[in-house]
């Protein structure tokens, strides 16, 4: 479409006309509002984190009220940047941020720990942004870390018994400590048994390199709430609350685990059980703001050996405990996650955690105004352009070019600073604005009435 065709195409070959110059006043006009509405929704991101679907309350009426502005800009005689497209253009950045901050099409994020799972949804957004990991920079694993695979005992009795000799093991080699991904909640039929592991326990703590060792504790969600359950009454002695961690994780809508909630219900005095292990090695560890980790896994996998690897095997087979921190787990389906790194075991994924902790080697999100700049600027100028009477194919070419602009700098985020720039939604929005402006350019070219000058 030529520019003689467009209502608003003037015959002046400077790039900013004086009407150009007094929308863009205009604009500029309308800018403080847009902040102030930026803030408030950073802020509500935090308010609704565990339901992004909450934010539909803003961005329902938000839609409505695009709607009816572009059904009223189809029906004017003019396609100009006047005061409807001025008011049109905040209310989409916004409405398109604000879903972007609420993270909506997540919709829920659910809680999951020892056989839980979420199962996966095919609306969720999540997945792709994932390439994000392909450029996360990754360091070796620690060397003073090692997780020990346990199978599913037969009962209670015969499992507390593998756990007590494991603990007498971890003390012989003069490990770190150890974490159990266990819960404890229920008792067994013969209380000897606890008393055997209270011994082991206690043992490791009063020897003269005390052996600390952490255990987990389960939670029941209820509609309002979630409950921590107690671990088992003949237990307690021996596993103050000090030594107890959560296990659990946040399940997005797509069914992955990105993320570890490092306080349980945001209570911090309730810590998880990653948490506990990285202060341990390490008491200066930083902690991301929010007090949720989304965690990258280390170069290559940590050593890992099984139980009747060591009951069975020599000292040397043994000497893989010396002075390291011993996870021990359970390597089975039902406690394994869809991770952006494949399918792990529920103890990996807090291995990752507590690696990610100790050198400060996890994923920060950009700050909420970098979404909404970049939604601004590209809506903006693609505004600029379309009523400046800039042909379709080559406003299609630009904001490609625009698209590949902004992917290049937030893969160059995400390998120098471990910064995730959300790309979903200002590409989405950029590309919708710009079929919806393409879409009354035609609308137009059809109606001869409303190209009538």
């Amino acid at each position: 479409m030529s520019p003689e065709e467009l209502p608003n195409a003037t015959a002046s070959s400077k790039p900013f006309d004086a009407e150009l110059r007094k929308d863009l006043r205009k604009s500029l006009a309308l800018a403080f509002p847009m902040l102030l509405i930026g803030m408030i929704a950073g802020w509500l991101q935090n308010k609704i984190a565990n339901q992004p679907g909450q934010a539909l309350w803003l961005v329902v009426p938000g839609i409505i009220v695009l709607g009816l502005i572009f059904l009223s800009a189809t029906t004017r005689q003019k396609l100009k940047l006047g005061w409807p497209f001025l008011v049109f253009l905040p209310i989409y950045i916004l409405t398109f941020f604000i879903a972007a901050q609420s993270n909506l099409l997540d919709w829920k994020r659910s809680l999951v720990g020892y056989e839980t799972t979420v199962p996966p949804n095919f609306l969720a957004l999540n997945r792709f942004g994932d390439w994000h990991y392909r450029f996360a920079t990754e360091e070796l694993a620690d060397k003073d870390m090692v997780i020990v695979w346990m199978k599913a005992p037969e009962t209670v009795e015969a499992g507390r018994l593998q756990i007590a000799d494991l603990i007498q093991l971890a003390q012989s080699n003069d490990a770190k400590g150890v974490a159990l991904d266990f819960y404890f909640e229920n008792g067994g039929e013969d209380s000897g048994v606890d008393e055997v592991l209270c011994e082991a326990v206690d043992s490791a703590g009063k020897a003269e390199k005390p052996l600390p060792v952490f255990v987990a504790y389960n939670y029941r969600p209820k509609e309002d709430r979630i409950d921590r359950l107690p671990i088992d009454p003949d237990l307690k002695s021996c596993f103050p609350e000090s030594n107890q961690g959560h296990l659990v994780g946040y399940a997005e809508w797509d069914g992955m685990v990105r993320s570890v909630p490092l306080f349980f219900h945001g209570d911090r005095e309730l810590e998880s059980l990653s948490l506990k292990i990285a202060r341990r090695l390490n008491p200066q560890v930083k902690l991301p703001d929010h007090g949720l980790l989304q965690f990258i896994k280390p170069e290559k996998d940590f050593p890992a050996i099984t139980y009747e690897e060591l009951d069975q095997g020599s000292d040397e087979d043994r000497a893989i405990l010396r002075s390291r921190f011993i996870l021990v787990g359970e390597d089975s389906e039902r406690d394994s996650f869809r991770t952006p790194y494949g399918t792990k075991p529920g103890i990996v994924i807090h291995a990752y955690a507590v690696h990610s902790l100790r050198h400060s080697r996890f994923i920060t999100r950009a700050n909420w105004w970098v979404s909404l700049l970049m939604i601004s600027l590209l809506c903006y100028v693609i505004m600029v352009l379309t009523s400046r009477g800039v042909r379709n194919l080559k406003l299609i070419l630009i904001n490609l070019t625009f698209s590949v602009f902004i992917v290049a700098i937030s893969i160059l985020a995400m390998y120098l600073w471990l910064t995730w720039i959300d790309l979903v939604y200002p590409l989405l929005a950029t590309w919708v604005f710009l079929i919806v402006l393409l879409v009354l350019r035609s609308l137009r070219k059809r109606n001869p009435k409303l190209a009538a000058p």
